[in-house]
Formats: structure tokens, C-alpha cells, sequence
């Protein structure tokens, strides 16, 4: 995975990781601290793109906070819909992302 644009310190993630430990003893692997850092960069990511789209459609020039917050329900949703991000990755890439059929 090659690192483009800003990026979560390793430190930062564990730090906001262990915040919600029960365990203080529990600790990270290097890579899923990376994987983490990649995944919270997805979500700020997404969650500006959503905001611009929303300040679009409101005629603002800009975004504020408040379209941040219109959205952010959006992002935290129980379900969420393959994020705009993933999308243009995915089709970029082509890759194609498979599920493992239920079983029973």
C-alpha cells in the first residue's frame, strides 16, 4: 500500500485505540495500527467529500462545520453504503471486492 497525502501517526492511533480499552494491558500490532491509520483516513476523507457535495447543494462557496455535521449521521450510521472513496478506488483499480457465501 503505498502512503499518499497525510496520514495518521502510529502513535495517534494507538493512543485514540487504547482510550477505549477496557484492558490497559491489551496492545496492537504494528500492522493493524497501519491498518487503522488507513481506515480513519478513509473516513475524514469521506467525510469532507460529503461535506463539499453537501455545501454544493445548499450554493455555499464554501464548507463550514455545518455541513460536516449534516453529513456526519451519514458516517455513523449501523449500515453504511460502500463509501465514495472505495468506489473511485475500487473502479480505478478495478478490483472487485467478493463475499463469502453464508452458511447453513
Amino acid at each position: 500500500m503505498e502512503a499518499t497525502g497525510a496520514c495518521f501517526r502510529k502513535e495517534l492511533v494507538s493512543k485514540l485505540l487504547h482510550l477505549h480499552f477496557k484492558d490497559e494491558k491489551t496492545r496492537v500490532s504494528g500492522d493493524a495500527l497501519l491498518l487503522t491509520a488507513e481506515l480513519l483516513k478513509v473516513f475524514v476523507v469521506e467525510a469532507a467529500i460529503r461535506s463539499i457535495r453537501q455545501a454544493q447543494a445548499e450554493d455555499l462557496p464554501c464548507v463550514d462545520v455545518d455541513q460536516l455535521e449534516k453529513v456526519l449521521p451519514q458516517l455513523t450510521a449501523t449500515r453504511l453504503p460502500v463509501p465514495t472513496v472505495l468506489q473511485a478506488r475500487s473502479q480505478q483499480h478495478a478490483v472487485v471486492p467478493h463475499a463469502t457465501p453464508p452458511s447453513g
